[in-house]
């Protein structure tokens, strides 16, 4: 599903300028990461589920600038 309905969604966020603008990971790695999954060169569904948990965690919790009840596709926005 990270390759297919959820994909698109999945890296517009992790790949977002708020994202990557995070100190807690690499963000090299984690487009790395985000591309060989895409490719399917790796599966990284695991990884890339936690990181999108974590980012959309981090924009309702710490940032404030998610709602729960937001749609997803504001989690991209910068």
């Amino acid at each position: 599903w990270l390759r297919r309905d959820l994909g698109p969604m999945a890296q517009k966020i992790l790949r977002s300028p708020r994202a990557s603008q995070r100190p807690y990971f690499n963000k090299e790695e984690v487009h790395r990461l985000l591309l060989e999954h895409e490719q399917q060169k790796s599966n990284h569904s695991n990884k890339i589920w936690a990181l999108l948990c974590f980012e959309l965690w981090h924009q309702i919790f710490i940032d404030k600038t998610l709602k729960p009840s937001d749609p997803l596709e504001a989690a991209a926005v910068p």
